[in-house]
């Protein structure tokens, strides 16, 4: 009997020594699954954070590429103007250049032929 009552004891000491590390684990559990939450709350917002600075990229980008695109036609019109104005002051100086010539070439044939007229 004397066994019997000591086996009895030492299997209420495991017992109370399986609740007390049942109960540890129960905290621990409930300490892990609250830190699991939190930290899937976490995710989240960081998720719902990339994805609003994805987009703010994204319509950066676009807004990048449409003033990329504005500046390339100001300047080729730019370029285009430049040219144009190029060619109207050859067109000009030469059309000056002419008549210059003209105009000396008739004076040297109207002195020529007042040289000749009086001699």
């Amino acid at each position: 009997m004397y066994e019997a009552q000591n086996t009895i004891s030492q299997l209420d000491v495991k017992r109370e020594q399986l609740e007390g590390e049942n109960q540890e684990l129960l905290l621990r559990k409930e300490q892990l699954q609250n830190e699991i939450q939190r930290l899937h709350a976490e995710l989240n917002v960081e998720i719902e954070k990339s994805a609003r600075t994805r987009d703010q990229l994204q319509q950066r980008f676009v807004q990048l590429e449409q003033d990329k695109d504005f500046i390339r036609q100001r300047q080729q019109s730019h370029h285009h103007r430049v040219i144009q104005q190029h060619h109207l002051l050859i067109y000009f100086s030469m059309k000056s250049t002419i008549k210059m010539f003209m105009a000396y070439s008739m004076f040297n044939v109207l002195c020529t032929s007042l040289i000749l007229f009086f001699f």
